[in-house]
């Protein structure tokens, strides 16, 4: 049985639009993270797949949020939707993986939960 949205399709389109794949929390801290360290770096490169960051010419990085890359709880509403949704993402990850190994790049992968506790550890109050 499908659940009604709680919004309108015009508010739904609304809040949906403040969801940003680029520009992330995760990703603007380690950015800094690479600034403090003054790592050489390519923020938001234009490769295929998209990754966040290139680093030395060859390794590039993707900050991965848990629930779009399906390693987290699925919403109790709308399973068959989300199942079919998150395991889309995961084969395009592996796809976008394959051809940019066959490229010639290093493909390194980071969960954004990693990032920030890694931020928080180094700095001791979150990163911020």
């Amino acid at each position: 049985m499908r659940m009604a949205d709680v919004f309108t399709k015009k508010k739904r389109s609304e809040v949906m639009s403040h969801i940003h794949s680029r520009g992330t929390v995760p990703e603007l801290l380690f950015k800094r993270f690479l600034d403090q360290v003054g790592a050489s770096y390519v923020y938001q490169p234009s490769i295929f797949g998209k990754p966040d960051f290139l680093l030395k010419g060859d390794i590039v990085v993707f900050i991965d949020n848990r629930f779009w890359h399906g390693k987290s709880n699925l919403p109790k509403q709308n399973r068959k939707y989300w199942l079919a949704k998150l395991e889309r993402n995961r084969k395009r990850d592996v796809e976008v993986n394959r051809q940019l190994r066959k490229d010639g790049y290093r493909v390194v992968r980071i969960e954004d939960t990693v990032v920030l506790k890694m931020l928080k550890d180094l700095n001791g109050k979150g990163g911020r």
